[in-house]
């Protein structure tokens, strides 16, 4: 038993869209052009790369506190109190220096606190971007270029390190931690894909 039956009056449960560029069997120029445009940033696809990126930033800000203290003594004309003193030789009695002192540890300080201010500023031009609708490439390369930044102060700190025999553990990984951030950066400039 045969049933004639006509398929065209049965509902149809998906439709495919037509090819990217493609409109009824010609090239469409424009739709090349807006192709490669990303979707906006929103708070809900970023808030969290936000949130991270402030919470690591203080945490690395609180850890290279002693250069914040450095730094601002030194804008401000002050001499900057490490608490060590130099005893025996020429510098007899005379306070050590933020970056005197052994194993690279002024280096470390600041690559730590440039580390987290950097973080923190992309935090805030990415969240500047999703909210304000600022130029969203812009801002994602400045807040990438920061973590950039990131990256060049824990490579010298892990420089000065290794000059003074020490192993760069920690900045090493503040390297890295800083790379990835970046990345993840411009991940969101090219819409998530980048290939």
């Amino acid at each position: 038993m045969l049933i004639d039956m006509d398929l065209s009056k049965l509902p149809k449960l998906s439709e495919s869209p037509a090819p990217r560029g493609v409109v009824s069997g010609v090239d469409a120029p424009e739709a090349h052009a807006t192709e490669s445009a990303a979707p906006p940033l929103r708070m809900i696809d970023v808030g969290f790369d936000i949130a991270l990126l402030i919470g690591f930033g203080a945490i690395l800000m609180m850890l290279g506190a002693p250069f914040g203290g450095w730094l601002k003594a030194k804008l401000g004309g002050q001499p900057y109190d490490t608490g060590n003193v130099w005893s025996g030789g020429p510098n007899d009695g005379r306070p050590v220096e933020l970056f005197e002192l052994q194993g690279g540890t002024g280096w470390l300080y600041a690559g730590e606190w440039v580390a987290g201010a950097a973080m923190i500023g992309a935090a805030l031009l990415l969240a500047a971007a999703a909210m304000l609708k600022l130029a969203r490439g812009k801002s994602l390369v400045a807040a990438a270029a920061l973590c950039g930044i990131g990256v060049i102060s824990n490579g010298a700190a892990a420089g000065a390190a290794v000059a003074e025999g020490v192993q760069p553990i920690q900045s090493l990984l503040l390297l890295l931690l800083c790379g990835v951030f970046g990345y993840s950066l411009m991940r969101h400039k090219w819409g998530g894909a980048l290939t």
